[in-house]
């Protein structure tokens, strides 16, 4: 049907379908290709800001647990510790008058319980809180209840007149301010033996109770106090993970302890509580998301071994009813979302069970578009944390339609542009082909005339068109053509070869550009000198010769797939530099690593060829340098005195040895066994020099 049409006509129809054909396929790579590149380009910020964030967490928790040791061998800390241990003691055979007994319980009753009662299940009774012993009665009336209802006064009682009221005036002040200081919320100083809070900062109900019988003895500051008795080690300092604490009205807290030591003696646990706010100050920040390049759904949280929050929710501080919501919406209970708003936290309450989850927390460090928590398609970057003592996992996330939100609107964009340059080429097109056929048959009559007096012309072409009796002038005229590009592109090919063979890739385009002189300073690169010894007592050349060829043929190979590159074989002597073209940080090693495979190379020649040759091996690093010598007969040569000082190490190596200088041995000492060798002249000082101890190979072996 094609060969019916004429010729504008198939013009328009080739040039409509090649300009649509590139569009589209031009169009499709590159959506592809910008796609994959904006999505690494999203991938590698919430990467950084994930790494970011996790730095500072992590040093915040050793700077804690730092802390924290050097306040527990703290003189004031260690009296403290003493005099209230004793002071203590001494209030267990107080008499507690009746009027005392009732106002703890009315306390409890009035100021405590109704609060705890709107975050935990179940009745609550004063009986399962009140204290029992008559130190615990005496410390909470005077401590306690003095400073209800709001249990955060200044932690002193006006009433007590007791050994221990005077201790606590001699130290509360110094301990208040320190946790002020630092953002703590609160501070411990409890009985080694039974367990004893004998002093806290801010006085809450857990005050003067024992953690082994009283009310508190399954929490988590107890759990920290059993984990001191378990490693009692001078200096160790224990972490236990984010619980509910029922004496914080059952908010999320984290306790870290330590043993004081008064000499050799443990006196008692140094406890302090660490909420979580300080690591929400970490990931929010100043709440500026959308500055920190985290849009309007980034955020960055962390999770612990149990797939719960361990950090506040981005949401729940930007829309707390949206939140509310979404909570419902996954399934979480009505009580549950309740205490999120109680207690305006997220942490232990939220479920963050995801893939990327679940991979942190099996050590894995990745990023991957995966569905969230609510179910939402989200870009993630995770990690795990390495905490002494806490198995958490930090994540960095944003919703996969915010975060390639550009890549929607790239398509748009080509669809429109492809509708629109598919019109005007077809526009284009009908012109073109309109002015193209005009001279078509000028132009046939023109080759016509070029091949008078050809009488062998026998052109078989299908179709009766223009082009195909253009086709027929023009073949004898097009093979010719063809021939002498081919023969010109064989001589091309066979320059660029004997190029390429004297000089390296990089210099072969400047020298053809005609550049002069040719010449760079190498800074930093690895000069590896080798001398093959053993050639001269083969009398055949043929064996000689054929032995040599496999030799440097292999030793290229090494050489290339190594990132070094052959420069000269004369003498016996090969030599091969790694740092010339490209730039390798790790030159050093790759010049040692060809070095091994050129010995193992010798013994395989040797094997094959039934030779006897062994190998010298020189290796030293710094800056030469290198270009194109002569006009007419040129070369490219290396100079200075890195290659001299190379040039002269093969001497210096028995045979199948490799030797190296100070900057090789300095790179890679702590890698390979080398062992002190001599030294080389260098200017006018000697250079000690090193051989490769562990991958000898013996002289003459073979494999």
């Amino acid at each position: 049907m094609l060969n019916r049409l004429r010729i504008k006509s198939k013009l328009m129809a080739l040039l409509v379908g090649v300009s649509l054909g590139s569009l589209v396929v031009g169009g499709t790579l590159s959506w592809l290709r910008f796609r994959q590149a904006f999505q690494r380009q999203v991938f590698d910020h919430l990467t950084s800001v994930r790494a970011s964030k996790g730095a500072q967490i992590e040093s915040y928790i050793k700077g804690f647990q730092d802390w924290l040791e050097l306040l527990s061998e703290d003189r004031t800390v260690i009296s403290a510790m003493v005099e209230f241990n004793a002071a203590y003691r001494s209030l267990q055979n107080e008499e507690i008058p009746n009027e005392w007994i009732e106002a703890i319980e009315t306390y409890y009753g009035r100021d405590f319980l109704p609060d705890l009662a709107e975050n935990v299940e179940g009745p609550q009774i004063v009986a399962n809180y009140r204290p029992l012993s008559q130190a615990s009665q005496y410390l909470q009336y005077h401590y306690l209840v003095g400073n209800a209802p709001s249990n955060e006064g200044d932690g002193a009682s006006s009433t007590d007149d007791s050994t221990y009221a005077q201790h606590h005036a001699t130290y509360h002040q110094t301990f208040k301010n320190l946790i002020d200081q630092y953002g703590y919320s609160d501070l411990y100083l409890i009985d080694f033996n039974n367990g004893e809070i004998v002093y806290s900062v801010n006085k809450r109900p857990d005050f003067a109770t024992s953690l082994d019988r009283g009310p508190y003895r399954r929490s988590g500051l107890s759990d920290i106090v059993a984990a001191v008795r378990d490693n009692p080690g001078r200096g160790f300092v224990q972490v236990v993970d984010f619980k509910p604490y029922v004496p914080n009205v059952a908010a999320p807290v984290a306790f870290l302890a330590t043993p004081i030591f008064n000499g050799p003696h443990i006196v008692g646990i140094l406890a302090l509580q660490m909420p979580p706010d300080r690591l929400n100050a970490i990931l929010v920040g100043t709440q500026e998301w959308e500055e920190e390049g985290l849009g309007e759904t980034g955020q960055v949280y962390v999770v612990g071994e149990d797939a719960l929050m361990r950090s506040q929710s981005r949401e729940l501080i930007e829309d707390a009813d949206t939140y509310r919501e979404t909570l419902r919406n996954i399934g979480l209970s009505s009580q549950t979302v309740d205490l999120v708003y109680n207690l305006n936290t997220s942490v232990l309450l939220q479920p963050v069970d995801t893939e990327a989850t679940q991979a942190a927390m099996a050590g894995e460090t990745d990023t991957k578009i995966i569905q969230d928590y609510q179910g939402k398609s989200v870009l993630s970057a995770y990690a795990p944390l390495k905490l002494e003592g806490l198995r958490w996992a930090i994540l960095a996330e944003m919703d996969r339609s915010e975060a390639l939100g550009p890549i929607t609107m790239m398509q748009i964009y080509m669809g429109t542009l492809a509708v629109i340059i598919t019109l005007v080429a077809a526009l284009l097109a009908g012109l073109v082909a309109q002015a193209f056929a005009r001279p078509v048959r000028r132009l046939i009559k023109a080759s016509e005339q070029l091949q008078t007096g050809e009488s062998t012309l026998d052109v078989s072409v299908e179709g009766s068109d223009e082009f195909a009796q253009l086709g027929a002038s023009f073949q004898t005229l097009s093979q010719k053509i063809k021939d002498q590009n081919q023969l010109l592109k064989q001589k091309e090919l066979e320059n660029e070869t004997l190029l390429k063979n004297i000089l390296p890739e990089s210099i072969v385009t400047r020298f053809r550009q005609g550049e002069q002189p040719i010449a760079n300073t190498i800074q930093q690169a690895t000069v590896l000198v080798a001398k093959v010894l053993g050639l001269a007592q083969y009398s055949s050349s043929e064996t000689t010769t054929t032995a040599l060829s496999a030799l440097i043929s292999d030793f290229n190979k090494v050489a290339k797939q190594s990132g070094l590159e052959p420069q000269s074989m004369a003498d016996e002597t090969y030599l091969a530099v790694c740092g010339l073209s490209e730039v390798y940080f790790d030159h050093k090693q790759r010049g040692l690593n060809m070095a091994q495979e050129m010995l193992r190379i010798v013994q395989s020649v040797n094997s094959r060829y039934q030779v006897n040759l062994s190998i010298k091996i020189g290796l030293h690093a710094g800056s030469f340098v290198a270009g194109v010598v002569g006009t007419e007969l040129f070369t490219y040569k290396l100079w200075g005195k890195t290659v001299a000082i190379a040039t002269q190490l093969p001497e210096q190596a028995e045979p199948n040895q490799i030797v190296v200088t100070q900057p090789i041995y300095e790179r890679l000492k702590d890698r390979h066994q080398l062992s002190a060798h001599g030294s080389v002249k260098a200017d006018d000082m000697e250079m000690p020099t090193w051989h490769l101890v562990t991958d000898k190979v013996p002289v003459g072996s073979s494999v």
